[in-house]
Formats: structure tokens, C-alpha cells, sequence
């Protein structure tokens, strides 16, 4: 799916971490500085092309958990480093996090900008600023994507010692339910109908709406997901509202090791 100047789309999405998530590890190259730290990686990211080119450099966007929050790195394209790191909620571990973005692609700071809820809660207002390259498309990867040199078994602390085992230092994390579509209403599932047959979106912090069977564990039960809920005045997109596309990606992704930006 590619994303080419100023277009524009709704994306929604469901991620959860494990109870045993790490968001960060010691930086490979100042292990003599313990508050050094590196992201554990991201796990949903808007790539660019290279028009048939071989690929260079960080993506211009990165959504990862960290150790307390769920965090989105918008990167600087000359430096391959975040520009901006943003905190976006709270990361709580064992629970399906509802996540919904909506984007106008551009690399252009004053036309490209993100707006993004989470369980709910408009937790980044329309934020202007290049989400993109210039002359390049995105597209959407998912899968958990970290610096190689996480798990490197030879790397030492001062002391002589083993940063990481011989086991590679997996990491699990889960995306369910992606769905992308040109409006707002093509990502969220029909609100439940009232008794008078009108329907109105979820408020805030309900249980996820019939229509959207909630995300359930290997032992078959339901994993409590928030729904969605936007003011009524919202942004939304303008146009032929489209059919939503939804990608089965629910699972655990296998691990591939890249550098990221830090």
C-alpha cells in the first residue's frame, strides 16, 4: 500500500506487549555508560522507497514500546535519528491497545501532518510536520524490527562480562486487526444500534463495540480492547469513502534485525 505525496488515510490497529516486554536495552557502543540506552525497536513503520533504488537510511516513521509508554520516532532523514520522540499513552502490558491513526502524507512540514488515538483518547491532536521523503513513497511494514546488535552474544561490559546470553535475546510482541480505508468511518466497526434504531460512536473507555470481536488469548479469553471514540467535530477525510481493506496480521511476528534510528 503506498502513500504518495499529500494523500491521505485512516489506519486502525490493535497491538499488545507481554508481561515480559523489554522496550530498551544498553547501547552497544557506550556499554561503559548505563544510562545509555536503545530502543527495543518498533513494531508498525511507514517505510520509504527509493524510486528502484537500494534503500538507505531510518524510515520516516516508527511506532515501538518502550519501557512505560507507547512512543512514535519521526525521523530527521539527513541524520537517520528521531527529529521528535513522542510519548504517545501509557504501555500496558497484557492488554490489547486499540490504536488509530490518521495521516496526511507529505514532506512538506506545513501540508503533512498525523493525528493518532489510543483506547479512545485523542492522544496526539493534529500535529503538523514531513512525514515523509521528498520524491519517495511510504509503505507499511509491520514486524518487529530492532538494532542488530541487540542479542549479539560477543558484546562485553567494561567489567568483561556478557551483555546478552547465547539464546539472541528474542522479543514478542502482537498486531491484530489492521484495517485502513480513505474516511474515519471505513476503520471503525458499525456502532450498536439504539432503541430507537439511531446509532452513535462508542464513548470513551467502553467495551469494544459489536461487529469487532474482541482479541482473545490462547486460552480463549477475551482480552478487555477500549473502544474508539472521536468528538463529534473531528477531523475527517473529504471524498469517495472507500471499501476498508483489512490484513489478517494477527500473531507473533518473527524477528528481523535492522538498524533504526535511535
Amino acid at each position: 500500500m503506498w502513500e504518495d505525496e499529500g494523500s491521505e488515510r485512516w489506519y486502525r490497529f490493535q497491538v499488545m506487549f507481554p508481561q515480559d516486554w523489554v522496550g530498551s536495552y544498553p547501547k552497544w557502543d557506550e556499554l561503559g555508560t548505563p544510562a545509555s540506552r536503545n530502543n527495543a525497536g518498533s513494531i508498525v513503520e511507514w517505510h520509504h522507497d527509493a524510486n528502484g533504488a537500494v534503500e538507505s537510511g531510518s524510515a520516516p516513521l516508527y511506532i515501538r514500546g518502550g519501557d512505560q509508554f507507547i512512543e512514535m520516532c519521526l525521523v530527521d532523514q539527513a541524520t537517520s535519528a528521531c527529529r521528535e520522540t513522542l510519548q504517545l499513552a501509557p504501555l500496558n502490558r497484557r492488554h490489547w491497545q486499540d490504536i488509530v491513526i490518521h495521516a496526511k502524507w507529505s514532506s512538506d512540514p506545513s501540508v503533512g501532518y498525523l493525528e493518532i488515538w489510543i483506547d479512545g483518547v485523542n492522544v496526539l491532536p493534529k500535529h503538523m510536520g514531513s512525514n515523509k521523503y521528498p520524491g519517495m513513497k511510504n509503505y507499511l511494514l509491520t514486524g518487529l524490527y530492532r538494532n542488530g546488535h541487540i542479542g549479539d552474544p560477543n558484546l562485553l561490559f567494561p567489567d568483561g562480562t556478557h551483555v546478552y546470553g547465547t539464546d539472541g535475546t528474542p522479543g514478542v510482541a502482537y498486531v491484530d486487526g489492521f484495517i485502513a480505508g480513505k474516511t474515519r468511518d471505513s476503520v471503525l466497526p458499525p456502532a450498536p444500534a439504539t432503541s430507537g434504531g439511531s446509532s452513535t460512536p462508542p464513548a470513551s473507555g467502553s467495551a469494544s463495540p459489536s461487529g469487532s470481536p474482541e482479541p482473545t488469548t490462547n486460552g480463549g479469553t477475551p482480552v478487555s480492547t477500549a473502544g474508539v471514540g472521536f468528538p463529534q467535530g473531528g477531523c475527517s477525510s473529504t471524498g469517495f469513502q472507500s471499501a476498508w481493506l483489512a490484513l489478517p496480521l494477527f500473531g507473533l511476528f518473527a524477528l528481523r534485525r535492522r538498524r533504526s534510528a535511535a
